[in-house]
């Protein structure tokens, strides 16, 4: 096999499997992306955002910033079912990282990094699942890759353009997922400093640079207020150290502190499960991949110090991540073949991958599952009533459940309503949620109220009414 067959069958894989793996789920195993509390309130919200494109109502109040929904509400505009818009705006995200990340390392190093890429990116169980999920990570992370992307060809020609380009894509990771600002501010600083040293009236421009982010900072300071008393809240210091973390997820524990835990794009099988081997491979950065990596140090002591564990945060480095690896990788990959192991080295890994994969995207599908059983026994149960409940209560919307519903951590009830529903899985919330008015609900409910158990699911959830 030639060198051009080869690199056109690794392409082929490359952006091939993301593709059959979306339409399995889709076709095979109804899966429509729809996973949890994050991802029921971005389609939600979508909803209300078309439905003010459409009509002018006002849309209610979203935590999260909004141009992931945006964008979903606008191109929904054409024809296209939302929820479809949404899901198709995650899997070109992926195949966007994909195809600009290999465009980095040719650029930085000369070489194809097709096959890299298959073993570090595609074959990722946790970076993949971002790219099948209607969530915001995967759509940050193309941004921040371009953004990294126009960094390197601007420094290699010193056209200004690829600077605004940099400034606009860094905008607009920014309003996808906050978190992406300390990887696209350490770029975009480097790139302003080089390009001063290169024009005329450096200082001149400097000045109108600072006088135009002060302005920025003026008009918007109450977002930005909003956002540093956010961080503030949940970030410290001590939560570098600590594997018991608490805030307003609850109670949680890990295996490991957050001093370990952002290591994970290495050493987390749902990452890279062949990080460890590339450790011997491993030597000195250099050149302009060092920028890479002080974006990259930047963003993982940034949130290491945050109150929680969450691998979705690491979706954002792992690229990166796999653009500083690659010479490692060649050199690792060069010692395979001396000892004629590469292709049982690249079965191997496969078939873990696959196997891990099914393991754990099977508990997102068994979560996406029990939302909808529980969704078909509302429907079943025909009922008006309210319903008390938590966790799952997000989904209820997304699947045309419209009754009123109460959730119980956001408030602590001082009465129920006799007839009303409850559903609730004690085996689940009463360690995480111990001391919460989540618990504290359940606990009054139970003390001063006669349940009725109207449907039992194998996971522990129920449906109650009350009397």
């Amino acid at each position: 096999m030639s060198n051009s067959q080869r690199f056109s069958y690794w392409g082929g894989v490359l952006y091939g499997t993301p593709l059959l793996l979306f339409g399995i789920l889709t076709w095979s195993y109804d899966f429509n992306g729809l996973f949890g509390q994050d991802s029921h309130a971005y389609y939600q919200y979508a909803q209300e955002l078309k439905l003010y494109l459409t009509t002018g109502k006002t849309p209610g109040n979203f935590y999260w910033p909004k141009l992931y929904p945006f964008l979903g509400a606008i191109i929904s505009t054409t024809g296209m079912h939302l929820l479809t818009v949404m899901r198709l705006l995650s899997l070109l995200s992926l195949l966007g990282v994909i195809f600009y990340t290999n465009k980095i390392i040719q650029e930085i190093y000369h070489k194809d990094g097709k096959l890299w890429l298959f073993l570090g990116l595609v074959l990722s169980t946790y970076f993949i699942r971002g790219g099948m999920l209607v969530m915001s990570d995967m759509l940050a992370t193309f941004l921040v890759v371009f953004c990294y992307w126009s960094f390197v060809r601007f420094m290699n020609v010193r056209r200004v353009s690829f600077l605004l380009v940099m400034v606009v894509t860094a905008c607009a990771a920014f309003f996808v997922r906050y978190p992406t600002l300390p990887l696209v501010f350490v770029p975009i600083l480097i790139a302003v400093i080089v390009g001063l040293r290169k024009v005329k009236y450096n200082w001149l421009i400097a000045v109108l640079f600072l006088v135009g982010m002060l302005s920025v900072l003026l008009v918007y300071y109450p977002f930005f207020k909003y956002i540093t008393d956010e961080f503030f809240r949940r970030w410290s210091f001590s939560n570098i150290f600590s594997r018991s973390l608490k805030d307003n997820d609850g109670q949680s524990f890990h295996w490991v502190p957050n001093s370990i835990y952002v290591f994970g794009n290495l050493l987390h099988i749902g990452y890279l499960a062949i990080g460890v081997f590339l450790l011997p491979f491993y030597k000195k950065i250099k050149g302009i991949s060092l920028f890479f990596l002080i974006g990259v140090c930047g963003y993982l002591a940034f949130i290491s110090g945050f109150s929680t564990q969450n691998y979705r945060f690491l979706m954002l480095s792992h690229p990166l991540i796999m653009v500083l690896l690659f010479p490692a990788f060649l050199r690792f990959w060069s010692w395979l073949k001396n000892k004629k192991l590469h292709w049982f080295f690249v079965g191997g890994t496969v078939l873990f991958n696959v196997m891990f994969f099914i393991y754990s995207f099977g508990k997102t599908y068994r979560v996406h599952q029990n939302e909808k059983e529980i969704v078909l026994a509302l429907q079943a149960l025909h009922s008006k009533a309210t319903i008390y409940s938590f966790y799952v209560d997000q989904s209820f919307l997304s699947y045309g459940i419209e009754n009123e519903v109460k959730n119980l951590y956001l408030e602590e009830y001082k009465t129920f309503e006799k007839g009303s529903l409850l559903i609730f899985n004690v085996t689940k919330f009463q360690k995480q949620w111990e001391g919460t008015t989540v618990m504290k609900n359940w606990n009054k409910v139970t003390q001063e109220y006669q349940l009725e158990e109207l449907v039992s699911f194998q996971n522990h959830w129920k449906i109650y009414r009350i009397q």
